[in-house]
């Protein structure tokens, strides 16, 4: 998700969720989230609640915007347009 501050900068949150349990295990909020951040966060909600079977991603912006299901078997050069 992204919004801006009153003063024009922008911000983005990375929210975890577990649609089963319907329970939040994590929220990160900065001005910049880079891949090593994002990766730092997800391996650590792993040690804590384990690996789970699936992923699913909803990409920034309205409810009609894709949303993608992990694993899946792509080409390699499919990986960037994630």
């Amino acid at each position: 998700m992204a919004d801006a501050l009153s003063d024009g900068r922008a911000f983005r949150t990375l929210n975890v969720l577990d649609d089963f349990n319907r329970e939040g295990l994590g929220i990160e909020v900065d001005f910049s989230l880079p891949a090593l951040r994002v990766t730092r966060t997800l391996n650590r909600i792993i040690e804590w609640r384990g690996k789970p079977a699936t992923i699913r991603v909803e990409f920034e912006g309205s409810e009609n915007d894709p949303v993608d299901h992990f694993p899946r078997r792509t080409a390699p050069n499919m990986s960037a347009q994630l």
